[in-house]
């Protein structure tokens, strides 16, 4: 029996899926909303991960950052607007 470590089978399945355990996108297929690259080294390393709100946010290797909050895709500088918009304060911007 062969085994595929978890870059195979990313090769083989075609995306990137969140494995860190402390961040709430873990089990997620992560996907880059400008490009539409899906592969685990398309991303730079260190999501930033916002506890107070539960959003990490990740930078594709195209310039596009991005936010998954809540299971949504939200581009970076939309996801400050709205932040600002409601109060909160991003931490990350």
């Amino acid at each position: 029996m062969n085994k595929l470590n978890k870059d195979d089978l990313a090769a083989v399945a075609g995306g990137f899926q969140e494995v860190n355990k402390d961040l709430p996108t873990k089990g997620l297929n992560i996907k880059c909303p400008k490009c539409g690259s899906s592969k685990g080294d398309s991303f730079l390393r260190g999501a930033l991960y916002d506890d107070s709100i539960g959003s990490v946010q990740y930078q594709c290797r195209c310039g596009c950052a991005f936010v998954v909050y809540k299971s949504r895709v939200i581009l970076k500088n939309d996801f400050i607007k709205l932040c600002k918009d409601k109060g909160i304060s991003y931490p990350f911007v």
